[in-house]
């Protein structure tokens, strides 16, 4: 039977909450901190790119970041631990199965609540304050937040990439302020990830983005027939899209082109969440800049690119760093070029593979990341169990990329040094634009490295340096020849799907930037999207991982070690994994910001 109002609560009670107390938050912070611990300090860091606002489905890392920071989802991992799910805004999500649908029944932490702004003080002179007091969260809040991502005319990149996670889930059914029910609906079996992306939902304040700054509802009855486009033209750029309001453990405090300022939620739910007083982000053109930063005592933290490792060794030396200390890991990010499948030059497999045999990546390690990086294969990371380590990188192989070029037609046009191929009456040559960030002087140099790589064996390759804002234009549009840049996976379980099925090549915004299409790659996602057998899985990641190496739609470069220098100040600076008796069971192999604190 369904559940409804009355019997909700009795439902919750006898039934197994999938939200399970996190022992470090519960036993070892408390005893790592002592007895009546404050939260002090200014933790500060740096940003190179000034985000152009603040929407809660901006696509920016930085902002992603900040919202995570100031509202949070309605479960979050255990610290140091992939695949789990401990309360964050909600105390309890349970599930029930009801024929070709999943039921996840949510109740919010009754001690959710949305903080008051002073909008004088943010800069907003003409809003009806009464919309920034203090507010219960409530179940309307993460409906919005589905409704806009489910919503076609929302046409944000991050929300088109959510659309695609959240496709099999049919709706939100509000049962009071406090509950709510998510209903995924499939076809043979539960999604082996509905558990967990129902846990990552987060709300959006719909006391806030659902009205006009006079408080008049934004879609009225008579937008009734057209709702969904009427929403969407509004929510996307809403009046408030330079504010985040903040249900999490920080505010946003202030914000101008040089810095943006994070407070403690003081009376956040979970006293344990935010462990300093003030957090900022401190605004540097470039990494080179805020080394120069963390070593004028500027900031508290930085990360290094190799570049810089010569002058890190110098620097430990002196005596005024006798505060400084070093750790390093690897990430979950790896780069790639990535070819325009829509690109006739590209869209030979023989071509894609010559390309990579051009580009020698153990020299790219060596001599641009100092030895700092791993070599990849295929599209997940090399420490993760889905990434099959019997597929090996190609090995760095002009000849054979010459061979394989001339076996598809491109010959040398030996007056102009470029191959040449005739596609009818016409001839094409093997000329393109590889983009990149400007203002990134690594990824100069190694471009540079690729397009002289790729002379070498006939092919022009002129480099395209584009800021911030069109390089994604780009993106969103597909419009370039190839790219390279750098992807950041989301925590186990790795969803392959926004990046590969074939459903998100033709749409604007998606994840599968270059348009990939494969028949067998769209099979082995869908038949892992709802396997739960261990064995079974790993089989389909590997599989999937073969696969998409064999067809070389991205050159695979490199993984690339993170070197984070910080202050001694900063206590609890570690790798999870390496560190089972502050962290049981933990699998995570990367330093954990969010339970940073400093000393006294």
């Amino acid at each position: 039977m369904p559940f409804d109002t009355l019997s909700y609560e009795d439902s919750v009670d006898s039934k197994s909450n999938l939200l399970q107390e996190d022992v470090f938050y519960q036993d070892t912070l408390p005893q790592l901190l002592g007895e009546g611990y404050t939260a002090l300090g200014e933790y500060k860091t740096a940003f190179f790119t000034c985000p152009s606002n603040f929407h809660p489905l901006s696509n920016d890392p930085l902002v992603s970041s900040l919202w995570e920071l100031c509202t949070g989802s309605l479960s979050q991992l255990k610290v140091g631990q992939y695949e789990t799910m401990s309360p964050s805004l909600a105390k309890s999500i349970t599930q029930e199965v009801q024929g070709n649908q999943v039921h996840y029944l949510v109740t919010i932490d009754e001690d959710a609540y949305w903080c008051d702004i002073d909008l004088k003080q943010m800069g907003f002179k003409d809003v009806n304050q009464d919309h920034f007091q203090k507010t219960p969260v409530v179940s309307a809040d993460f409906k919005l937040y589905v409704d806009a991502i489910k919503n076609p005319f929302v046409d944000l990149p991050k929300a088109v990439s959510l659309r695609a996670c959240y496709q099999n889930l049919k709706a939100i059914e509000i049962i009071d302020s406090k509950h709510f029910k998510v209903i995924w609906e499939f076809e043979e079996d539960v999604p082996y990830n509905a558990k967990y992306l129902t846990g990552q939902l987060r709300p959006i304040a719909s006391h806030v983005y659902e009205y006009w700054p006079n408080g008049k509802k934004i879609v009225s009855s008579k937008y009734q027939d057209n709702s969904n486009f009427a929403f969407a033209k509004h929510f996307c750029n809403h009046w408030a899209k330079n504010l985040i309001v903040s249900c999490g453990p920080w505010m946003l405090q202030s914000y101008d082109h040089t810095k943006i300022a994070l407070v403690r939620n003081n009376g956040y739910h979970h006293p344990y969440s935010a462990l300093m007083d003030k957090m900022t982000f401190i605004y540097k053109s470039s990494p080179i800049s805020a080394w120069q930063a963390f070593k004028n005592n500027e900031l508290t933290s930085c990360y290094l690119s190799p570049l810089q490792l010569r002058d890190l060794d110098s620097y430990l030396t002196k005596e005024s760093s006798h505060d400084t200390k070093v750790i390093e890991y690897f990430s979950k990010i790896y780069y790639f070029v990535g070819w325009n499948q829509k690109s006739p030059l590209f869209e030979n497999e023989k071509v894609r593979k010559a390309l990579t045999l051009a580009i020698d990546r153990d020299k790219i390690i060596e001599h641009f990341l100092k030895g700092r990086a791993q070599k990849l294969s295929g599209p997940f990371m090399p420490n993760s169990s889905s990434y099959d380590k019997d597929v090996t990188p190609l090995t760095y192989d002009p000849k054979e990329a010459i061979k394989l070029l001339e076996e598809e037609g491109w010959h040398q046009n030996k007056l102009l040094g470029v191959r040449e191929k005739m596609e009818g009456s016409k001839s094409l040559a093997l000329r393109f634009h590889l983009s990149y960030f400007l203002n990134n002087e690594l990824a100069l140099s190694i471009c540079q490295y690729i397009s002289t790589s790729l002379k070498e064996i006939g092919v022009e390759c002129k480099l395209q340096g584009l800021d911030y804002t069109e390089f994604m234009d780009r993106y969103k549009n597909k419009n370039f020849d190839a790219l390279y840049m750098g992807w950041a996976l989301s925590p186990p379980p790795e969803n392959p799907s926004q990046s590969w099925h074939s459903k998100q090549a033709d749409k604007k915004a998606s994840s599968n930037i270059i348009g990939f299409k494969d028949e067998e790659v769209d099979r082995l996602i869908d038949a892992l999207r709802c396997c739960s057998d261990p064995e079974m899985r790993q089989s389909l990641y590997h599989q999937i991982h073969g696969r998409i190496s064999k067809l070389q739609p991205y050159t695979f470069l490199y993984v690339p070690s993170q070197i984070f220098v910080y202050r001694d100040s900063l206590k609890n600076v570690c790798i999870p994994k390496d560190n089972p008796e502050l962290f049981s069971q933990a699998n995570i192999e990367e330093v954990c910001p969010k339970i940073f604190y400093m000393n006294k």
